[in-house]
């Protein structure tokens, strides 16, 4: 979580108001996380979305909301920490220009200079402009959560893709996702998305960079996953992803949509993760 995005969101628990003026870093957080109603040149946020963003706060920021947004002016690294807790606020950003890279079960890092191979479960910690002049994949994996990108030996549906994919962990907040974005936007490269069945997931896939498909289970098992999903997780999304999500024009996205809109269910992609199962490799 940047800096200004972070002020901007204790400006807004601390506000007392329910409409604040958009912003590039506000208007990506929002949609992200399914936040908010854009009107105009405002977004408008209920009570209960305000406290929510408090919790956004303390988990990703390790901020209490009631932090003047005025202290994290020109910090050191070590005054940032005692506000904070989080080296990111100062004048530069822990892991700044880093990504985390992987591959899938026996196939190796490919690189200009030749190949490496990763313990299982590892992944390698790199400047992504390093990345984009020197990978040589064919493909790109992104996965949305540290769990499954962790764990993503244990996930069989993603280990049928063919090739030789890049897998990039797209997260925050120890690797920004404008990393990821510029070393797809760099590599240009087609993109596959694992990311959760909801609709935040959805837009998150929609809007990577080169992307080309949704991975997901054939829709008869997805089906039925997502009739035991999270309901909740879902109403919190929707309202700020409607929008988008109707207007979809990629088929693949369509259908994953229309399963999750009928049964106005979340899936979190760590279900698919099957630690009962033992590594491919």
């Amino acid at each position: 979580m940047q800096k200004s995005l972070k002020k901007t969101l204790l400006l807004i628990c601390q506000g007392g108001r329910e409409e604040y003026p958009c912003s590039k870093g506000l208007e990506e957080f929002c949609e992200e996380y399914g936040l908010g109603r854009r009107l105009g040149t405002k977004r408008l946020f209920q009570l209960s979305e305000i406290e929510r963003i408090k919790g956004f706060l303390m988990s990703q920021g390790g901020m209490d909301w009631r932090t003047d947004p005025d202290t994290l002016n020109d910090l050191t690294r070590a005054e940032a920490s005692k506000i904070s807790n989080n080296e990111k606020d100062s004048s530069r950003r822990v892991r700044d220009e880093r990504v985390a890279i992987k591959t899938l079960v026996d196939r190796p890092l490919m690189f200009s200079h030749g190949s490496l191979s990763l313990p299982p479960g590892s992944n390698l910690d790199v400047n992504w402009r390093w990345v984009a002049e020197h990978a040589r994949h064919d493909s790109v994996l992104v996965i949305e959560n540290w769990e499954c990108f962790e764990d993503s030996d244990h996930v069989a549906l993603i280990q049928g893709l063919e090739g030789n994919p890049l897998v990039l962990y797209r997260g925050d907040p120890v690797y920004q996702n404008d990393n990821s974005k510029a070393l797809l936007e760099a590599v240009g490269l087609p993109v596959f998305a694992f990311v959760d069945y909801d609709p935040q997931g959805i837009v998150i896939a929609k809007s990577l960079p080169g992307f080309v498909s949704m991975v997901a289970p054939p829709t008869g098992e997805l089906d039925a996953l997502v009739a035991k999903g999270n309901s909740e997780r879902f109403a919190l999304q929707i309202s700020g992803a409607v929008g988008v999500l109707d207007n979809l024009v990629d088929p693949s996205l369509q259908q994953i949509w229309s399963v999750i809109k009928k049964h106005g269910k979340a899936l979190p992609q760590e279900r698919l993760v099957k630690k009962s199962l033992p590594m491919l490799n």
